[in-house]
């Protein structure tokens, strides 16, 4: 339970109850209020709007309003929620400022074996050994080295379809945790809100298609290379976050995306057009 029914004497000397937070709900849960959500520690990157935490605690607690009870803690309270992948989830200080990290890491631990299966699968996804060189660096960066925000991404283009340009995504998603890896559909970079970018080390695209228009490449320009970008949600005050996404977006088309000669944004390496035997699979 969130919450202990607790007697006090009131006005005229009346006895009622009131209720309190248990220490162990207060120890599990702490509120960013610039955005008003709350956050568990077992779970670090779930983030609940107020009334939604409020409905979900309710049958658990004795008060209504368990946030305004819960923002009442000095040890509950953040001023803000940032993206840190190379510091510790939960509770941080940032630029003098307490503030929560809704990072969670992948449950993957590194182990000696043999990645034998892995490597034949980049050999005949990007058959030119130079390129497929360049991508196998970048995806080590993504996995290994936290501390490294990259300002460039990769669109994967072949003709053929299930060559395996979706299968990295489902790779690499269940490398960096889910919690890390977003896969919206092409429309979602067309409209303002963009909770697709928050909190996340990758965006997966597994179609674009644009047609040479440049309204998706000049929307996305941003999201490539600040450092820190402004999240827009629904219900949510727009706030600012620090950004370590980096994007790959696949394509069956030529005409994915506009893409300037002078270009630096993105890596586009050549693709295989071969299937791989189902057997091989």
């Amino acid at each position: 339970r969130a919450t202990d029914l607790v007697p006090i004497i009131g006005r005229n000397n009346q006895p009622r109850e009131v209720p309190v937070l248990r220490p162990a709900f207060i120890a599990s849960h702490c509120v960013a209020t610039e955005t008003q959500q709350v956050f568990n520690r077992a779970w670090p990157a779930l983030a609940m709007g107020k009334k939604p935490f409020n409905d979900s605690v309710r049958p658990r607690s004795d008060a209504a309003d368990t946030y305004g009870l819960l923002i009442q803690q000095p040890q509950c309270v953040c001023d803000a929620r940032t993206y840190s992948p190379d510091r510790p989830s939960g509770q941080l200080t940032e630029r003098g400022r307490m503030v929560w990290n809704a990072y969670a890491p992948s449950g993957i631990v590194p182990k000696a074996g043999d990645a034998g299966p892995f490597l034949a699968y980049l050999e005949h996804l990007f058959p030119i050994e130079a390129e497929r060189f360049e991508v196998m660096r970048w995806i080590a960066t993504l996995i290994a080295r936290r501390d490294i925000r990259m300002h460039y991404s990769l669109l994967l283009i072949s003709k053929m379809q299930g060559v395996g340009k979706s299968t990295l995504g489902v790779i690499l998603a269940a490398i960096l945790g889910e919690s890390n890896v977003s896969f919206p559909g092409q429309s979602a970079f067309e409209n303002q809100f963009n909770s697709w970018a928050n909190g996340r080390l990758l965006v997966f695209v597994n179609e674009i298609y644009t047609n040479g228009n440049a309204k998706v490449y000049d929307h996305l320009k941003n999201f490539i290379t600040d450092d820190e970008i402004e999240i827009n949600e629904k219900h949510v005050t727009p706030y600012r976050i620090k950004n370590w996404s980096v994007i790959v977006a696949c394509s069956n088309s030529r005409k994915a995306l506009f893409l300037p000669d002078a270009d630096r944004r993105w890596l586009v390496p050549t693709v295989t057009e071969q299937l791989r035997d189902r057997s091989e699979w």
